[in-house]
């Protein structure tokens, strides 16, 4: 007989099963019922000390007639004056909880010395058992007399029926103690109603059975017993496991022959055409041999190998490594090249903006550049060791009593993932509340469970490797997805747990937050993503503003033709850079806004456009004008009405327009009138009609003033990505600025074709503030300390659980689906190599405004241009120090609630301007300007 699976009583979170609940406490529990039980039904009244209460005799009985002495008729007086006859449960109680922990485990504490289930519905029982004692009249109607309480149900009978009548009525308290007395026994024993329906339900159809002679004869029935009947049902069940066993095996030799036919192409009799096999269970008209079913259960029971294995799961190899094949592929300058529109012959008058340099001669580094490691390329795996890996995990969770089966198998380069398939009615929570014991069981470093795996009916458990295999930045750039890519911005993130290659797009996301403790990867992730660009796009196409308070992380890109200027490592210098951002991104606004444009890549493509539409357009005739009375007049020859003669070179003739201004023609607006004849007088006549040479230069004059003063739209404008690689620093020193900043370019400069990646090493809620975080949706974690750090970076746990070194969460954009991917591997030499590259196509193309906006101090460079927002700030604060006679920063921070790093900036610029003298350590600056001069 196969063992039988166990209750759903002993799964449920009251029943632990360990040997601690067979002790002294199980024993007590026993003795305290038997000893109230004996009290009760040895009480009288007449026992009770008269400090009682409701004592009814002084003195009272000496010696106490109670079995268990005075305190025992204490102890009874007092439960019978408040529960009435209910009072009898409380033993009841005791003794079932007494034998509930002793023989089935059950726990009656849980943590914090809380009452368990079976605790509370003992509690629950006794009560409803009073309340329905209080209000029926039948039964114990004389104990209020004789043992001098408030009715057979006690007080809370009592109670219970004079709040009724006042509220719910008699019948509702009836119903509600009902139900109570019912939720309470339930509790109390663990007992399913379900399961309690399904074992009568099963009994009577088999007793049903038995009784009609189905199975066996009326003499068997007439002398075995319950216990034959449940063995017979036992033996059936271990049968029709067997045959259905037996029958998977069958069909699986069947689809296994029919592919090998298939294959070989020899035809195949299919051996079961109805696709089915029907095997008779049991021959209902032999009769059943009781011997022979015993025997065959012993046999299932005893040796459970015998029976087919099923089959192995699948074992995926998502850490292999992309070896170079032998065909050429094209490389990213040449799949980049493709991608760019057809410039129709237009390339060389293309409009840069004023002191752009020209990247024509640029080329894109080659991916040579990176390392290949051979060694690495082939990875073997020990499917053995992944195997006994998921048995140890199935074996772990049979012993706490949860049935799984094996799953697909998934060697990722950083984690396993185990999948396993829970049984029906398993809920998943249990699962994952064994995470810790499978920790133990497996000897794994980190563990993770993901209870379903998204797109699943599976849950995998996540362990990492003993072999952990790094995934270069070179193999994802060569990879298909990479080339095939339709990103504006593509990014190499890494590869998942399946072996695929995360691309993502900048121009999508659009904004990214990177965050992971020291030495986690999150530099390494920095240097990839930047790898990627440069890879990419020329100078021309994409510039950086790389921001570096730690000075050490990005000096290696400095000198880099990509760079609008230096990398600022001076964290008050980060404050005015992010300004000119700001500015950049209105201004590229506007200019968007005269060419009639929406968004970056229209304005990048709206010269081709224009030159596709020219080209398709038919071309328009110099020489004359079709009649707008009638599209088919012919056309008209140039005429000269001096001579009356047609000229013989049309270059020699000046046009007249036609006037429209007469009486006849101003007020008719009929096709007839808006006809034009081409008139044409001779060049040496000219000077008749009119001449006004010198008004025309002098106009030219202006016209060509006001447009060389007016500045130039280039034709395309690039990408600007700003890199920020530690974001806590800046946050201490000016947390208002730097907060209003990021929000402001997050919230508009996706269109502007500007994208900003964010840093930390210290992802706390000061930090990665809720403003930040509701702008960048799209966030990268690494390993984290706590499960509080991975909620501030992803707004859910899990950073926490990563092995380091690469390992990390990717949250996309537009979804709530986290991927656990091995990040993109790149070393400070291969960075180095590539900038030098860089460097050597075109050197460093500062913007000078940004210089200028940048400069080191007071008086160290040219004056600041202030916007109309900083002009008036400043007057604000000229206002304040003038009044309060005194400058500081902190003054202008609390009167005008500005941040540190703009009341410095404005004090800097009064300094600047003469109006508060220099610092003298923490003194407040002095005012040089009178109250009448504040006009300056």
């Amino acid at each position: 007989m196969s063992p039988s699976r166990p209750s759903r009583r002993q799964d449920d979170a009251s029943f632990s099963g360990d040997e601690s609940g067979v002790g002294v406490g199980s024993v007590l529990l026993i003795a305290t019922g038997a000893a109230l039980f004996l009290a009760l039904a040895s009480y009288t009244p007449d026992d009770l000390r008269p400090w009682v209460a409701f004592a009814t005799r002084n003195p009272p009985n000496d010696p106490a007639m109670n079995i268990i002495g005075p305190m025992g008729a204490t102890i009874a007086g007092y439960a019978m004056f408040l529960f009435g006859a209910a009072a009898f449960l409380i033993p009841v109680s005791f003794v079932w909880l007494g034998v509930a922990r002793m023989f089935m485990g059950m726990r009656l504490l849980r943590e914090g010395l809380l009452p368990a289930r079976p605790v509370a519905g003992a509690m629950l029982f006794v009560v409803s058992g009073a309340l329905f004692l209080g209000l029926q009249s039948f039964f114990f109607t004389t104990w209020d007399r004789e043992y001098n309480i408030l009715g057979p149900g006690g007080g809370f009978g009592f109670i219970g029926r004079r709040m009724a009548e006042g509220t719910i009525g008699t019948a509702g308290l009836v119903i509600l103690s009902v139900i109570g007395y019912g939720f309470g026994l339930v509790f109390m024993t663990g007992i399913r109603p379900a399961a309690v329906s399904a074992t009568v339900r099963r009994a009577w159809i088999q007793l049903t059975d038995r009784l009609s002679g189905r199975h066996i004869s009326q003499p068997a029935i007439a002398g075995s017993g319950t216990r034959d009947l449940a063995r017979e049902a036992a033996a059936l069940e271990a049968e029709h496991r067997k045959t259905e066993r037996e029958r998977r095996r069958i069909e699986k030799e069947l689809k296994r022959a029919e592919r090998a036919a298939a294959a070989s192409g020899a035809p195949h009799t299919p051996l079961d055409p109805d696709g089915a096999l029907d095997i008779d269970l049991l021959d209902e008209s032999d009769p059943v041999d009781d011997g022979s079913m015993e025997a065959d259960d012993a046999t299932d029971s005893v040796s459970p190998d015998a029976t087919l294995p099923e089959p192995e799961p699948p074992i995926i190899n998502g850490s292999r490594r992309n070896t170079p094949s032998g065909d050429r592929k094209p490389s990213l300058a040449e799949w980049r090249e493709k991608q760019k529109p057809q410039a129709d012959g237009l390339s060389g008058t293309m409009k840069v903006a004023k002191g752009a340099q020209d990247f024509s001669a640029y080329q894109l580094p080659p991916l040579d550049l990176l390392h290949w490691d051979e060694t690495a390329s082939d990875v073997k795996i020990d499917e053995r060791a992944l195997r006994e890996t998921q048995k140890i995990i199935i074996n772990t969770l049979s012993s706490f009593g949860i049935q799984v089966g094996p799953g697909p198998i998934t060697r990722g380069p950083t984690i396993s993932r185990y999948e396993i398939y829970p049984s029906d009615g398993l809920r998943v929570n249990r699962i994952t509340a064994l995470e810790a014991d499978l920790a133990r069981a497996t000897r794994a470093e980190r563990i993770n469970i993901l209870a379903p795996i998204p797109g699943k009916d599976t849950v995998g458990i996540e362990i990492a490797n003993n072999d952990k295999v790094a995934v270069p930045l070179r193999e994802l750039l060569e990879d298909d997805t990479f080339a095939s890519t339709k990103a504006k911005l593509p990014l190499a993130l890494g590869k998942d747990v399946y072996g695929n290659t995360i691309v993502a797009d900048l121009a999508a996301m659009p904004h990214l937050l990177v965050a992971g403790a020291t030495g986690s990867g999150k530099s390494v992730c920095i240097n990839s993503i930047i790898g990627s660009l440069l890879f990419q796009f020329t100078p021309e196409q994409l510039r950086f503003i790389m921001v570096d308070p730690k000075v050490v992380e990005m000096q290696t890109y400095n000198d880099l033709p990509h760079l609008v200027v230096p990398v600022v490592t001076d964290p008050k210098k980060v404050i005015m850079a992010l300004r000119w951002v700001v500015n950049e991104m209105e201004h590229r606004y506007r200019m968007f806004a005269t060419e009639g444009v929406r968004n970056f890549e229209s304005f990048n493509n709206r010269r081709h456009k224009a030159a596709a539409a020219a080209a398709a357009a038919p071309p328009k005739s110099r020489n004359a004008r079709r009649s707008k009375v009638d599209e088919n007049t012919p056309l008209l020859p140039l005429f000269d009405p001096s001579s009356g003669t047609i000229p013989e070179d049309p270059e020699d003739t000046v046009f007249i327009p036609p006037d429209l201004s007469g009486p006849d023609l101003a007020g008719d607006e009929s096709d007839a009138a808006l006809t034009t004849h081409q008139v044409a007088f001779a060049a040496s006549d000219s000077e008749s009609v009119w001449d006004d040479s010198d008004l025309v230069a002098e106009d030219n004059a202006e016209f060509e003033e006001a447009i060389a003063d007016e500045p130039t739209i280039p034709d395309t404008i690039p990408y600007i990505v700003v890199i920020i690689d530690e974001l806590a620093d800046l946050m201490q020193t000016a947390p208002a600025d730097m907060e209003q900043l990021i929000q402001r370019i997050a919230q508009k400069a996706r269109a502007a074709g500007i994208h900003m990646i964010l840093a930390t090493q210290t992802p706390r809620a000061e930090v990665i503030t809720g403003n930040i975080k509701a702008n960048i949706p799209c966030r990268i974690a690494f390993q984290v300390s706590s499960a509080l750090d991975s909620r501030v970076i992803l707004d859910n746990k899990g950073a926490e659980k990563l092995v380091g070194k690469g390992d990390m969460l990717y949250l996309p954009p537009g979804t709530s689906k986290l991927n656990r991917a091995q990040g993109a591997f790149v070393t400070d030499d291969e960075i180095h190599d590539l900038v030098e590259h860089c460097k050597k196509q075109a050197g460093p193309t500062y913007d000078k405004e940004v210089q200028r906006t940048l400069g080191d101090g007071p008086g160290d460079g040219p004056a600041e241009e202030l916007t109309e927002e900083d002009e008036e700030t400043l007057e604000r604060c000229i206002d304040v120090i003038v009044t309060e006679r005194k400058a500081s920063t902190s003054l202008l921070q609390r009167r005008l609630r500005l941040g540190y790093g703009r009341a410095a900036r404005m004090i800097d610029l009064m300094e600047q301007r003469g109006i508060i003298g220099p610092g003298d350590g923490a003194k407040p600056r002095e005012v040089l300007i009178a109250p009448d001069d504040e006009d300056m």
